[in-house]
C-alpha cells in the first residue's frame, strides 16, 4: 500500500445522524487545504476501525518532512502504544476540538498525551480546565466557525422561511421535580441546585460557573466524574427549558422549526411549522431559504 507524504494533518472523525460532525471535519480539512496544509480524513465509527488501514495512515504522517499533527473531535481517539501513546513516542502533536463542555468528555478519555492540545468552544469552559482534569496550558478558546459565505444568494422570491429555528427540544419538568427525578440519593446536590435556580435562569448567566460556586460553597468535592454525572444532563435541562421558553414567547410570527421536538411542545406551539429532524445539508439548504429575518440555531 503506497504512502502520501505530504499528508500534514490526519482527521479522525465519525459519522453522525444529520451528518453534523462529519460535515465539520470535512470542511476544517478542505480550510486546511486553501492554507497550503495538505489534510486527510479518517472517517469511522470507532467500532469497526481498520488497524491496518491505520498504521498506513499513521505512518504517512511519521514519514512527513516536517510538522504535522493529528486532529480528532471530542478526544475519541486514543491511539496507545504499550504503556506510552503515538502522539508523544512519534512527537506528533494531537488536537482535540471539543465540541461541548468537557465535562461529558473528559472521564471518557483513557490518557491525556503530554503532547496534546485541547480546543474549547466557550471561555467558560476554558475558565475550569483544572475541573476537568485538564492543564490550562494545554488548552486554548476555539469557538464554533460559521459556513463560507454563499458564492450566489437565492432571489428573494425563493426565500419562504422568516425565521429559522434548528435545534432538538424536549419537554422538561419544573426544575425541583426533575431534581428528584434524576438525584434521588442526593440530598445535599439538591439543595445545592435548588439553591441556584433563578440564577441559573438570569440573563446572561454562565451555568457552569455558577454551580462550580455553589458546590465549592457547600463543601462538596468537584471531581471530572461528579461534573460528568451531574452537569451534563443539568446543563441539557436548561437548554430544553430555554429553547421551549423561546418556541412559546413567539407567538405573532411563525418559526420554522427544525429539529426532534416533543409531541407536547408541536402542540403547544400550533403558531409554528415543525419539520422535524434534517440533515446537516438541509438546515444549511434552510437557512439560504430565509428572508430578511434573523436566524436562531442550536445544536
Amino acid at each position: 500500500m503506497p504512502y502520501y507524504t505530504d499528508v500534514k494533518c490526519l482527521i479522525f472523525s465519525n459519522p453522525t445522524a444529520n451528518a453534523s460532525i462529519d460535515t465539520m471535519t470535512l470542511d476544517m480539512a478542505a480550510a486546511m487545504r486553501q492554507l497550503g496544509i495538505n489534510a486527510r480524513v479518517f472517517l469511522t465509527s470507532g467500532e469497526t476501525m481498520n488497524m491496518e488501514f491505520v498504521g498506513v495512515l499513521l505512518r504517512e504522517i511519521q514519514m512527513h518532512t516536517g510538522r504535522s499533527f493529528i486532529v480528532d473531535v471530542n478526544g475519541r481517539y486514543d491511539i496507545g502504544t504499550g504503556d506510552s501513546n503515538f502522539f508523544d513516542q512519534m512527537g506528533v502533536p494531537k488536537f482535540s476540538f471539543m465540541t461541548d463542555n468537557p465535562s461529558a468528555l473528559t472521564p471518557k478519555l483513557r490518557g491525556i498525551p503530554k503532547n496534546f492540545l485541547c480546543g474549547m468552544v466557550q471561555n467558560e469552559h476554558l475558565e475550569h480546565c483544572e475541573a476537568y482534569g485538564l492543564d490550562a496550558a494545554r488548552a486554548i478558546f476555539f469557538p464554533h466557525g460559521g459556513p463560507v459565505p454563499l458564492a450566489n444568494q437565492r432571489p428573494s422570491a425563493e426565500r419562504d422561511i422568516d425565521i429559522l429555528f434548528a435545534g432538538n427540544v424536549q419537554t422538561v419538568p419544573d426544575f425541583k421535580t426533575w431534581l428528584k427525578t434524576k438525584f434521588p440519593k442526593s440530598d445535599q446536590l439538591r439543595e445545592v441546585l435548588l439553591g441556584i435556580e433563578q440564577r441559573l435562569y438570569a440573563t446572561n448567566a454562565q451555568p457552569f460557573s455558577t454551580v462550580l460556586g455553589a458546590l465549592k460553597a457547600a463543601g462538596i468535592e468537584i471531581t471530572p466524574a461528579l461534573l460528568a454525572q451531574m452537569y451534563t444532563p443539568l446543563e441539557r435541562f436548561l437548554i430544553n427549558r430555554e429553547r421551549t421558553n423561546v418556541l412559546s414567547a413567539i407567538q405573532k410570527h411563525s418559526l420554522t422549526v427544525i429539529g426532534d421536538i416533543s409531541k407536547e411542545i408541536i402542540e403547544a406551539n400550533p403558531q409554528h411549522k415543525f419539520l422535524g429532524p434534517r440533515t446537516y445539508g438541509e438546515v444549511m439548504d434552510s437557512m439560504a431559504r430565509q428572508g430578511m429575518a434573523e436566524h436562531c440555531s442550536h445544536v
